[in-house]
């Protein structure tokens, strides 16, 4: 430490400060291009260097960094603590600090910020750009964590033009590499960050490789890079011990990558099979909430290494549209590739991949997929109207099942492969191969696609259509699902749109009335469901009555009925206003209800229901 602890004395202060580090206060210090190393690190009198603070602060203290251009490589010595918390780097409020690499040497794994065997650190709001070389090897980044680090947030940064030049190379934004084999790189969040304009060789925009554990990627915005935008990577050695050598149990939630293209990567030579977001040798890891859009290829579940699998991914509730090679992939590229076994493709919607009409379609199987499960997805095609690809036989214990196919080139030639034998329309499909025996062929009506809106409209046939998981609770934005009587197939559960609930009233008032015991009571009650009509629904007309019981009205006999029961089954549709009790009722505080529960299995679903109510007190 460069500077004595503010509980003790000069002599003592480090004694004290291990006795009692329930005494350690969290202090801010500074950092400004017009600073200086010899100040105090005041806001007033800050510090020149941003290495300088690293080098200097203890946990739990926080370092602003003022805006301007800081062109330095910093390395992170320091560590917080669960018992005393983390260090924070971070802008100072409405200011962007610069951490600019222009000039600086670039050799082996250089960052312009670097942990190694770091924990308990949080970095905010920095720009880090320009760290570039043509040294074949020597590998840029952004931002590098290695070791045994743990309890690293990465947070709201930009990262733009890191560059390995070289037609042999490597650069990364963000890496995390997992090379200790005896401590993982572990509860780590990277979150709201922006990585643009990298040229990165053979490597990724962001990456998690190796004995990596326990991590969420989110709510990153990723583009124009010309490699893969997000990868989970595994069995590459980067550990020495096989079985930790994966990323693994983490979450990639509510990222958007786009414009992903290896076709001008000098390593690449023209080739495109850039990858939005790509799972290569991960195990349980879930791919959900993400957009993927205008990327060579959009989601890639694989393992590029014989023998080794990605295992147990979930990808569910993403939009994945206008990829040019396919939208989403299992199994190994070729047969010198791994595998891809009990993963779960489900509730994703996937339209017009594969622009480049190069027989993939939107769901490619590749080689090795076992016992893999594709489910309530939209695979909305192009006019080469191939939906599913197939050319490998290594396909084993794989459930394809409902599913909407839509083409914009229409039925006709409609294309589905399984196994290599090519099927022409879905009835051929269904009974040739056992797949889709709930899927269907229908116009999904999505709202907008050609803009990016892949969300469903209220008469999509698929409301309410698709099998129900149970671990299957929120959609692509976070809403609840299932809304209706079954999960919608799809990233999106439908909503509804110009709703307008349920009314009651009683002699015609909307709010409490008192009446005398000889005045008969008028209950009137409509409904415009408006973009929910046609959705099954619970009807529900229930007093609550005096004498502490319920009562429903029967359709059947016209009056209120002892019991708690739906006064009707089946489909909302526009009801006008309409009478049904015009009769005394007894002495007493009445409360009248009319409910529409869009779960339609007889029971009240407090989470999906409109409702209105209307309280009468007779005297």
């Amino acid at each position: 430490m460069k500077r004595m602890p503010r509980v003790c004395s000069l002599v003592f202060g480090s004694i004290l400060l291990m006795a009692m580090p329930d005494l350690v206060e969290a202090a801010d210090y500074y950092v400004a291009t017009d600073g200086d190393n010899q100040n105090e690190g005041s806001l007033a009198s800050p510090w020149r260097s941003i290495q300088h603070a690293v080098d200097t602060v203890i946990t739990p203290d926080t370092i602003y960094v003022r805006g301007g251009i800081y062109t330095e490589l910093v390395t992170f010595n320091p560590s917080g603590s669960a018992a005393a918390g983390y260090i924070t780097l971070r802008n100072y409020p409405d200011e962007k600090p610069v951490i600019d690499g222009t000039g600086l040497n670039v050799s082996d794994y250089t960052g312009l910020l670097y942990l190694k065997d770091i924990a308990y650190v949080k970095i905010i709001g920095f720009e880090l750009r320009n760290l570039t070389t043509s040294n074949s090897g020597a590998t840029p980044g952004a931002i590098w964590i290695f070791g045994a680090s743990h309890h690293i947030e990465i947070k709201d940064n930009l990262v733009h033009s890191i560059q390995n030049t070289s037609d042999d190379g490597n650069a990364h934004g963000i890496a995390l590499y997992g090379d200790n084999a005896t401590a993982s790189i572990n509860n780590v969040l990277i979150d709201g960050n922006e990585i643009k304009n990298c040229i990165l060789g053979w490597s990724e925009s962001l990456v998690l490789n190796g004995n990596v554990e326990n991590f969420v990627v989110s709510n990153n915005i990723i583009h124009d890079n010309n490699n893969i935008g997000i990868d989970f990577i595994g069995h590459e050695g980067i550990c020495s011990i096989a079985s930790l050598d994966r990323a693994r149990d983490g979450v990639c939630i509510g990222n958007t990558v786009y414009n992903i293209d290896t076709s001008t990567n000098p390593v690449y030579k023209g080739d495109r099979s850039g990858d939005g977001i790509y799972v290569d040798g991960g195990t349980n890891i879930t791919v959900e909430r993400n957009i993927v859009h205008k990327c060579n290829i959009g989601i890639e579940i694989a393992s590029e290494h014989k023998g080794k699998d990605s295992s147990y991914i979930t990808v569910k509730n993403n939009f994945v549209y206008d990829n040019d090679i396919m939208g989403i992939s299992l199994g190994g590229y070729d047969t010198n590739r791994g595998s891809t076994v009990h993963c779960k493709v489900i509730n994703n919607t996937c339209y017009k991949n594969d622009t480049a009409m190069e027989g993939n379609g939107e769901l490619c199987l590749q080689y090795d997929t076992q016992n893999n499960e594709i489910l309530n997805n939209i695979f909305y095609a192009n006019n080469q109207n191939l939906f599913i690809s197939n050319q490998y036989r290594a396909n084993t214990g794989n459930q394809v099942d409902y599913n909407i196919y839509y083409s914009s080139g229409g039925a006709n030639g409609s294309e589905w492969q399984w196994k290599g034998t090519t099927y022409n329309s879905l009835s051929a499909w269904q009974s040739m191969t056992g797949n889709d025996s709930n899927g269907m062929y229908s116009d999904p009506k999505l709202l907008n696609p050609d803009t990016g809106n892949l969300h469903i409209s209220g008469n999509s046939p698929g409301v309410d259509q698709g099998t129900m998981i149970a671990d299957l609770k929120e959609d692509i934005d976070g809403d609840s699902r299932p809304l209706g009587s079954g999960i919608d197939m799809g990233a999106d559960e439908y909503q509804g749109s110009a709703f307008n609930p349920p009314y009651i009233k009683a002699n015609g008032q909307d709010e409490l009335i008192t009446i005398s015991s000889n005045v008969p009571v008028s209950i009137i009650l409509g409904l415009d469901p408006d973009n929910l009509s046609g959705r099954n629904a619970d009807w529900w007309v229930v007093e609550s009555a005096p004498d502490g019981n319920y009562y429903y009205f029967d359709l059947s006999t016209g009056s209120m009925v002892q019991g708690l029961l739906p006064t009707h089954q089946g489909p909302l549709f526009s009801l006008g206003a309409t009478q049904l009790l015009n009769s005394s009722i007894t002495v007493g505080t009445h409360t009248f209800y009319f409910a529409v529960d869009m779960i339609m299995n007889g029971s009240l679903d407090m989470d999906s229901i409109y409702y209105d109510s209307v309280n009468v007190i007779v005297q």
